[in-house]
């Protein structure tokens, strides 16, 4: 929840700084896209398992080569044992170069914050012998991510999307620094 509430207000923050930027030579400013992110886990117990995640993203053009953006995925997986509810809010700057061609490749950088709820099935009896997990669990954690791809205009108003985002965050579990990559793919709407 408290992720959640986060979440909104840096959608907020980031729309209020990227519609006060505005630069009236431009015609298509406004960018929708949405995301899929291919994933999976192994375990020996159930073996591979193939699982997708969903996003949407608002974006703003300030110029033909620079937008702002706001993105969020959202992943569940069940483990058998555990279920998973991860969501990533993401505010990110993009530098697009060859503007002008169908290919247009991009860098792009910014904030991260992962926030995950963990339910577990776990039931422990006496005598335990390590401690017993809590049933529920939250988590919310910080970082920063940097990526690249390209854009490969469909039409005037369409374009896919292919993506890839290193992340690093400060792990709140672990207390140390974590790296993971996000790989995605979509289309994007420009208005």
């Amino acid at each position: 929840m408290r992720a959640t509430t986060v979440g909104v207000a840096v959608t907020a923050v980031a729309a209020a700084l990227t519609l006060s930027a505005a630069s009236p030579a431009q015609e298509r400013r406004f960018e929708l896209s949405f995301v899929i992110e291919p994933g999976g886990s192994y375990s020996d117990y159930r073996g591979f398992e193939f699982e997708w995640g969903f996003g949407a993203a608002l974006g703003w053009a300030l110029s033909e080569a620079w937008a702002t953006e706001v993105r969020w995925l959202g992943r569940d997986s069940d483990s058998g044992h555990s279920e998973l509810d991860h969501q990533t809010w993401q505010l990110g700057l993009r530098r697009f170069f060859e503007t002008g061609s169908s290919w247009r490749p991009f860098v792009v950088f910014g904030a991260h914050l992962q926030s995950a709820e963990i339910e577990r099935q776990v039931v422990c009896f006496d005598p335990v012998r390590a401690p017993c997990p809590p049933l529920r669990e939250s988590t919310d954690e910080y970082g920063g991510f940097a990526g690249g791809g390209a854009d490969w205009r469909l039409s005037r108003s369409a374009r896919l999307r292919l993506e890839g985002r290193l992340i690093a965050y400060d792990a709140e579990a672990t207390g140390d620094l974590e790296q993971t990559a996000d790989l995605t793919g979509g289309l994007v709407f420009t208005f």
